[in-house]
C-alpha cells in the first residue's frame, strides 16, 4: 500500500514591532464587526468578486471564503516580515497600511488561519497558521505554513480560492455578532459602492449556540427621501460633493456615508468619534432630514480605514464640511425645525380647542357671555342636531410639497442675507381661537403666560419659560399646560374687568406655580 507523503511545514519569521501590534489590535479592532469588516476588505483587495461569511457558534469559527486571486507564497512571506513597521503592499486597489489589518483576527479569537495560493501563477493551495501564542514570544516568531492536500476550500455556495479562518473565537463576540442589523449596516456602509456597482456579492450565514441556521445577503443601502442636485465644494486638493436626500419627517438613524475615491465608504460618525470634525456639527448631521454621501477624490486613510490621516487633505475636506453646514445645513435644519415646531403645536392646539368645544356643547351655559357671538355654528344638512349643537369641522390638514432639486444651490446664495425668522403662530379660527406669539420687548405680554384679546383670540407666550419647559416635556405635557391657560382666560372673560385683573395677577403668582409642581416634576 503506497503512503501519502506528509506535508512539508515551514516556519516563516515574523519581523513586528510588539507594541505597535498589540495597541492596534487593542484600538482598532475592538469588536466582531470591525474584525468581521476587515476580514472582507482584504477579500477585495484581492479583487474578490463574491464573498461569504460563516459565523458558527457552535464551532467558534468565524470563516470568511472569496474567489479573489488570492496570495502567492513568496507574498506572504514579505507581508509577514514587515508586519507594525509601516509596511504597505504596493499593488493597485490595495489600501490596508502596517500589513497588520488581518492579525486583527486576534483581538477576537485565538487562532488566525488563512488558505489561499496565486491563481495567476497557477501555486498549490497553502495553509498559513499564526497562533496568538506567538504574540508573546520575544523572538523567533513564526507562522506556521505548509501544502494542503485539497485544490480549493469549501463550506462556501461558490468556488473559492481563498479562505480566512479565526478559531475559538470569544462566545460573547460570537453573540454579539449575532445582531444582524448591527452587521449588515456595518458591511453595507463600508461597502455600500461596491454592492451597488453590482461588483461584488456579499452574503453571510450565522449559526447560533443552539444549531439555529440563518443566511442573508447584504444589499446596497437606498437612501430615504427625495433626491437633491449635489452640491460641490471646490478645495486646494479636490473636490468635495454632497449628495443628499431630504425628508420632511425627521428620520431615525439617518445614514451619511463619506465616499472616498468611489471604493470605500465610511460612516460620518467615524469622523465625530475620532474628533476629526468639530463635535458641535455632529447633531445637524443626526437631526434626520437628510440622508446621503460626501464624495471625494483625494486624503489617504488611515490605518484602520476608520478614517482619513491627519495632514493637508484632511484639513481641506474638514474645511469643506464646515463651510457646507453653515451655509447650507444649519439654516435649512432650522427651517425645518421652525415648521415641525409650528406644526406640531397647531396639532396640540387643535386637540385642546376640540376638547373645550366638546365641554361647552354639552355646557353652553358655561361659556363667557362675551364670548358667545365668537362661536361659529353651522347647521349640517340632514342633522336633527339643533344648530348651536353642531360645530364646523377643521379643515383638512395640505400635505407638505417637496423641496425643490436645487434646494442647496438657491439656500448657498441666499446665505449671505438669510431671510427673518417668522414668528411661530398657531391660529384656529373656528369660535375660539389659540395663538402662539412671541412678544415684543414692549409688549405687556412678555411678562405673562397668555391673555384673551377683545377678537376673542387666546394668545399664549410661546416665549415664557414654562411654556418652553412643557415643550420640552413632551406633547401630553404641552397639552395639559396649554388646556389650563385656555381655562384661565375662559374663567378672565366671565368676570368684570377689575375681578379679571386680580383672577389674572393671583393665577400668575399664586396658582401657576403648585400646578406647575404637577406638570413638569
Amino acid at each position: 500500500m503506497e503512503q501519502v507523503k506528509e506535508p512539508k511545514v515551514k516556519r516563516m519569521n515574523v519581523d513586528f514591532h510588539y507594541g505597535n501590534v498589540i495597541q492596534y489590535l487593542a484600538e482598532t479592532y475592538g469588536t466582531g464587526f470591525e474584525v468581521v469588516r476587515e476580514a472582507v476588505q482584504n477579500a477585495i483587495d484581492k479583487s474578490a468578486k463574491n464573498i461569504f461569511v460563516m459565523i458558527d457558534c457552535v464551532k467558534r469559527l468565524i470563516s470568511v471564503y472569496d474567489d479573489g486571486w488570492g496570495a502567492s507564497e513568496d507574498e506572504m512571506t514579505k507581508k509577514f516580515q514587515k508586519i507594525g513597521l509601516s509596511f504597505k503592499l504596493d499593488q493597485a486597489g490595495m489600501i490596508g497600511q502596517k500589513g497588520i489589518g488581518n492579525l486583527a483576527a486576534f483581538s477576537i479569537g485565538r487562532q488566525w488561519q488563512l488558505f489561499t495560493h496565486d491563481i495567476k501563477q497557477g501555486e498549490k493551495l497553502r495553509a498559513y497558521t499564526f497562533d496568538r501564542a506567538e504574540l508573546v514570544k520575544g523572538n523567533d516568531v513564526a507562522v506556521q505554513s505548509e501544502t494542503v492536500q485539497f485544490k480549493s476550500p469549501t463550506g462556501a455556495p461558490f468556488p473559492t480560492t481563498s479562505m480566512l479562518r479565526i478559531v475559538d473565537v470569544d462566545q460573547g463576540v460570537l453573540r454579539q455578532l449575532g445582531d444582524k442589523s448591527t452587521i449588515e449596516r456595518t458591511l453595507r456602509e463600508a461597502f455600500n459602492a461596491k454592492l451597488r456597482s453590482g461588483k461584488i456579492s456579499l452574503r453571510v450565514a450565522y449559526r447560533s449556540s443552539k444549531n439555529q441556521f440563518s443566511e442573508f445577503a447584504i444589499k446596497p443601502m437606498r437612501f430615504r427621501g427625495a433626491p437633491i442636485d449635489p452640491e460641490d465644494y471646490e478645495t486646494d486638493h479636490g473636490a468635495v460633493t454632497f449628495e443628499f436626500y431630504h425628508s420632511h419627517e425627521p428620520l431615525k438613524d439617518p445614514s451619511i456615508l463619506v465616499l472616498h475615491q468611489g471604493v470605500y465608504s465610511l460612516p460620518l460618525t467615524n469622523f465625530f468619534k475620532l474628533r476629526v470634525l468639530p463635535s458641535e456639527l455632529e447633531p445637524l448631521f443626526n437631526k434626520g432630514y437628510f440622508e446621503g454621501e460626501i464624495r471625494l477624490g483625494f486624503c489617504k486613510l488611515n490605518s484602520s480605514r476608520s478614517a482619513f490621516e491627519h495632514n493637508a487633505e484632511q484639513q481641506s475636506f474638514v474645511g469643506a464640511v464646515e463651510q457646507f453646514t453653515t451655509e447650507i445645513l444649519q439654516p435649512l435644519v432650522e427651517q425645518f425645525e421652525q415648521s415641525d415646531r409650528e406644526e406640531r403645536l397647531k396639532r396640540i392646539a387643535e386637540g385642546v380647542l376640540r376638547k373645550m368645544k366638546s365641554f361647552l356643547t354639552k355646557h353652553p351655559d358655561l361659556l363667557p357671555p362675551g364670548l358667545k357671538s365668537l362661536f361659529v355654528r353651522k347647521r349640517v344638512e340632514g342633522s336633527e342636531l339643533p344648530e348651536d349643537e353642531v360645530i364646523t369641522p377643521p379643515e383638512k390638514k395640505k400635505p407638505k410639497q417637496p423641496l425643490p432639486r436645487n434646494i442647496f444651490k438657491v439656500q448657498r446664495g441666499e446665505s449671505k442675507n438669510p431671510p427673518k425668522p417668522r414668528k411661530p403662530a398657531v391660529e384656529l379660527r373656528d369660535g375660539l381661537t389659540i395663538q402662539i406669539v412671541n412678544p415684543a420687548a414692549d409688549d405687556e405680554l412678555i411678562w405673562q403666560h397668555s391673555r384673551l384679546t377683545p377678537q376673542g383670540i387666546i394668545q399664549i407666550n410661546g416665549m415664557h419659560s414654562d411654556f418652553t419647559e412643557a415643550y420640552k416635556h413632551g406633547q401630553s405635557i404641552c397639552h395639559r399646560y396649554m388646556f389650563l391657560l385656555v381655562q384661565k382666560e375662559l374663567t378672565y372673560a366671565s368676570l368684570s374687568p377689575h375681578e379679571g385683573h386680580v383672577f389674572s395677577q393671583a393665577f400668575e403668582k399664586t396658582f401657576l406655580p403648585f400646578c406647575k409642581a404637577s406638570l413638569f416634576e
